[in-house]
C-alpha cells in the first residue's frame, strides 16, 4: 500500500509540471523578451496611412448611420 501511495505521488508531481506549475520567474521572462523580438513592427508610413483609413472610415459610417437614424426617425414622428 506505501508503494500505491508513492507512485501517485510521484504521478502527481509529474502533472504540476505538465500544467506548468514550477516554472521559474526568471525562465518566462526571457521566453517573453525571446517572443518580442520576433514580432515585426510596421513602419510609422505604414501605420500612419491605416490609421488615416480607419479615421476616414469612422467618419463615413457616423454620417451614415446619423443620415439613416435622421430618416428613421422622421418617417416614425410621420407615421405617429
Amino acid at each position: 500500500m506505501a508503494g500505491k501511495e508513492q507512485r501517485n505521488s510521484k504521478n502527481a508531481k509529474g502533472a504540476e509540471k505538465e500544467k506548468g506549475e514550477g516554472v521559474s520567474i526568471g525562465r518566462f521572462v526571457r521566453e517573453v523578451r525571446n517572443e518580442f523580438g520576433k514580432i515585426v513592427w510596421p513602419s510609422r508610413k505604414n501605420t500612419l496611412r491605416l490609421a488615416g483609413v480607419v479615421l476616414l472610415m469612422t467618419v463615413v459610417m457616423s454620417l451614415y448611420l446619423g443620415v439613416v437614424d435622421f430618416l428613421l426617425g422622421s418617417l416614425v414622428s410621420k407615421i405617429l
